[in-house]
């Protein structure tokens, strides 16, 4: 029940199809995905990097990911902000929160955090499930040594 959110996440994270010489294609750089056991200081530095233009919901990430979790099933999204930037606010449409955020009322500095609250607390709960099984352990450093090998191809 917990991971079918994360697949939703997590669905423009999987490998890309395979290239023409049969291998799969690595992220262009290793924070460009979220995976399921990335850890806090993980998920914040990835939405760190997240790419978030100001007005521009057509091409942003976060805003994919806070309907995909936060919003996801009648949930809400809190955006934490001082009452000079327009004080706390709720959303539990993504009608409403792409409408904020193509007026400018919504600030990608304001978004990315909310959002990787979220995020970090769905994949908190899967870091729970699967805390000591060895086969999350070994399938989670497979595929980190799969994006570090395929980067370190990329380099060369």
């Amino acid at each position: 029940q917990v991971l079918a959110p994360v697949s939703s996440v997590l669905k423009s994270a999987a490998p890309a199809p395979a290239a023409a010489d049969g291998a799969a294609e690595a992220p262009a750089h290793a924070d460009d995905e979220l995976t399921v056991l990335d850890g806090s200081m993980d998920v914040g530095r990835k939405m760190k990097r997240a790419f978030c233009e100001p007005g521009n919901a057509a091409d942003c990430p976060p805003l994919v990911l806070a309907e995909a979790v936060a919003l996801r099933a009648g949930g809400s999204l809190t955006i934490s902000r001082k009452p000079d930037n327009g004080g706390d606010k709720s959303y539990t449409s993504i009608v409403d929160l792409r409408s904020d955020f193509e007026a400018g009322a919504l600030h990608p500095g304001d978004l990315k955090p909310a959002v990787t609250k979220s995020i970090d607390a769905l994949l908190q709960l899967v870091r729970d499930r699967v805390k000591g099984v060895e086969a999350a352990k070994k399938a989670d450093a497979d595929v980190r040594a799969f994006v570090k090998r395929a980067n370190a191809k990329k380099k060369k």
